[in-house]
């Protein structure tokens, strides 16, 4: 009876699972969250934020948007750039003007003043949807302390009454 050698092919196969695995890894990581807001140079109502809501998840499918018309806020939290020339071409069809795409600045996102001149800090809003409010109460909330830093500490630091 003739004895055969292991085949070399044999050993090969452990390494090809982890090299597929490692392949699998690097393509499983979530990409990078960049905060953006978009200003507009006329005042927009609810039919005209679904120009908005399209323009941007037509760039980024995956993108979060908190559209408020009554404050007149537009935050996003995308996974790309958004190129700003395509998405003017989508809210110009609701007669919209895009006067600044880029990250927070310190008065975007902030609650805006009140009849009495004071700045309120952003409040959670509960939608039944803990996961988008949880982000859009975290990016308001950053957002907010960056542009109020001395408002920041005073409230951090008065004692509970």
């Amino acid at each position: 009876m003739e004895m055969r050698k292991a085949s070399p092919a044999l050993p090969c196969v452990p390494l090809s699972g982890i090299l597929l695995f490692a392949a699998f890894t690097v393509h499983a990581q979530k990409p990078g969250e960049l905060d953006r807001v978009i200003e507009f140079a006329t005042a927009f109502d609810v039919a005209r934020s679904k120009f908005i809501h399209e323009g941007v998840t037509d760039q980024d499918p995956g993108a979060f948007v908190w559209i408020d018309p009554v404050v007149q806020s537009v935050l996003l939290r995308v996974h790309v750039e958004l190129d700003r020339d395509q998405l003017q071409a989508v809210v110009g069809q609701a007669g919209l003007q895009i006067t600044y795409l880029g990250p927070p600045r310190h008065e975007i996102g902030a609650v805006r003043a009140s009849v009495s001149g004071t700045v309120a800090a952003p409040v959670y809003i509960d939608t039944g949807d803990p996961a988008t409010d949880n982000t859009r109460y975290e990016l308001a909330k950053k957002t907010w302390i960056a542009a109020h830093p001395d408002l920041y500490r005073k409230q951090a630091v008065q004692p509970e009454q």
